[in-house]
């Protein structure tokens, strides 16, 4: 009669066991980080989109605005100029009020950390603060709230076309 062959290595040992559940935690946990940080990555970039979005539409609104100017009076913060349009002359105001920029009351952009005007009398002339019946052209500095503290900025300078 043949002899019956006993198989006592037929499974896992429970030391076996722990050490497969032990790297399958491990490798869970490092995905989980990564996918975690894939995740804020993603939400800052799409929080930075809107936030740079908004700046530069403000930034493109006031261009197309001041490069119509005839006439204004202006600080550093705020300007109201009178602008040619097809119909006739009209007024407006740019005002920063608390973190709030206005163009006659309205909204145009919000979480602005800082909004500066200056006008010059010629591209390479010495800014001023203050409107002059001889400034030519406004620069604007536009720095906004951004995510995770940091705070994109944006400056440009616009040629009036219509003042003297």
């Amino acid at each position: 009669m043949a002899a019956r062959q006993e198989y006592k290595d037929k499974g896992f040992t429970l030391l076996e066991v722990i050490m497969v559940l032990a790297l399958v935690g491990i490798i869970g946990t490092v995905a989980m980080f990564g996918l975690l940080n894939l995740t804020r990555s993603f939400t800052f970039v799409k929080d930075s989109g809107v936030v740079v979005g908004k700046a530069q539409l403000a930034m493109l609104r006031l261009g197309k605005e001041f490069q119509l100017i005839k006439s204004a009076t202006g600080t550093s913060t705020n300007i109201t100029y009178t602008a040619s349009r097809p119909g006739g002359d009209v007024t407006h105001t740019v005002s920063l009020t608390g973190n709030t920029l206005l163009l006659n009351g309205d909204l145009l952009a919000d979480q602005v950390n800082n909004f500066s005007l200056s006008y010059y009398d010629t591209y390479d002339g010495t800014p001023t603060t203050t409107w002059s019946a001889a400034s030519k052209i406004i620069g604007i500095n536009l720095t906004v709230d951004g995510p995770e503290g940091i705070n994109p900025s944006f400056q440009t300078r616009i040629t009036t076309r219509n003042t003297p």
